[in-house]
């Protein structure tokens, strides 16, 4: 296969942000990781294609989940909006 058809290496999901919280994209891989639920089906869970969760973990984007996504999110995992990581609200 030619080198620019490549993927790229995988890249580690980041344990904490630079400003030391939680981060959002490794608390939901801790979560799904720790439950029988699929990327897939709960980013239909939320109106989003089967991709969309697994992109946000793996790929970092989009670069942060709408409020609304967070917390039902959080509210299907029966945790604080905080256990599934600190969302950056200035990002979009």
């Amino acid at each position: 296969m030619p080198r620019s058809m490549r993927r790229p290496p995988f890249q580690q999901v980041e344990l904490v942000s630079r400003y030391h919280e939680a981060c959002p994209r490794r608390a939901l891989a801790q979560r799904v990781q720790a439950s029988r639920e699929s990327y897939a089906g709960l980013s239909r869970m939320i109106g989003r294609g089967d991709g969309y969760l697994g992109r946000f973990v793996n790929d970092g984007h989009p670069a942060a989940l709408s409020p609304g996504d967070h917390r039902t999110l959080a509210e299907f995992f029966g945790v604080e909006e905080r256990g599934l990581g600190v969302r950056d609200l200035w990002r979009r």
